[in-house]
């Protein structure tokens, strides 16, 4: 009997396990041009990094200036974080010249853009806290 009650309680042990170290993540934005559209930011694993694919994201409307968002039950790792004004409300980075990003963009730790995206390293966090603070500046990079 004693097999058969572990059996059925080892998933809910396991999920709550997994609850109990997931994080909440309070993503600053700063550099918000104006309050058209949505900011969005997505948390990403090195293989997802700079693709649509991340496994967690999350929008607020955007404000002038400065916008928090807040994203919860993120298991504990290591990420980098994207973030985009989508002025336009497309669900993507427009992009204009030479698929050069026409919406303001930003990384976590402020990671630097040279002839394409940062790499994972440069933006990489570590997600060990329940809660977390990262800042992340977006800025144009077209002409």
């Amino acid at each position: 009997m004693s097999r058969l009650l572990c059996a059925l309680l080892l998933p809910t042990l396991i999920t709550m396990v997994a609850v109990a170290h997931a994080a909440t993540i309070d993503v600053e934005l700063t550099g918000v041009a104006n309050d058209r559209g949505l900011i969005r930011v997505a948390v990403c694993t090195a293989a997802t990094f700079t693709t649509k694919h991340c496994p967690f994201s999350g929008a607020a409307p955007a404000q002038p200036g400065h916008v928090v968002i807040r994203l919860d039950g993120i298991p504990e790792g290591r990420y980098a974080l994207q973030a985009y004004h989508d002025e336009d409300g497309s669900g993507r980075v427009r992009r204009g010249l030479l698929g050069i990003p026409d919406e303001a963009i930003g990384f976590s730790r402020d990671a630097p853009l040279r002839l394409g995206p940062p790499a994972f390293e440069d933006a990489v966090v570590s997600i060990t806290e329940p809660l977390t603070t990262v800042q992340i500046r977006l800025r144009h990079v077209g002409f």
